[in-house]
């Protein structure tokens, strides 16, 4: 699959980075869709919280937020949530970037990760 593939890169341009967080992106918008399957959402949570480890584009931790946002929605948002909540770097993460004022078009990123918070 794909997304065992995507899951090898530890590393990357922003256009690399913004690219796998839009893979993600439109996959969990393909879970909402009340065709949610509980394998897929799972595959993707982890392959986000992957991506999380090492992207620092701030678009790309945008999409990866509100990829995340998504799957919490799904019948198996709370595996989402585990899965996330369990990586403590990750959840640091998320903590920074929604708590560290962002201006113009970034401060999407402070009302995604607010939300993905309330959440959790």
């Amino acid at each position: 699959a794909i997304a065992a593939h995507i899951d090898q890169i530890k590393s990357g341009s922003a256009n690399l980075q913004i690219a796998i967080a839009t893979f993600y992106l439109n996959v969990t918008i393909s879970q909402t869709l009340s065709v949610a399957k509980s394998e897929c959402c799972r595959i993707v949570t982890e392959g986000v919280v992957e991506l999380l480890k090492w992207a620092i584009d701030l678009e790309a931790c945008y999409r990866a937020i509100q990829a995340i946002g998504n799957l919490t929605t799904t019948p198996f948002g709370q595996e989402t949530v585990a899965i996330v909540v369990s990586v403590d770097y990750v959840m640091d993460k998320i903590r920074e970037l929604t708590n560290t004022p962002q201006s113009g078009v970034y401060a999407k990123l402070n009302s995604a990760g607010s939300a993905l918070l309330a959440t959790f």
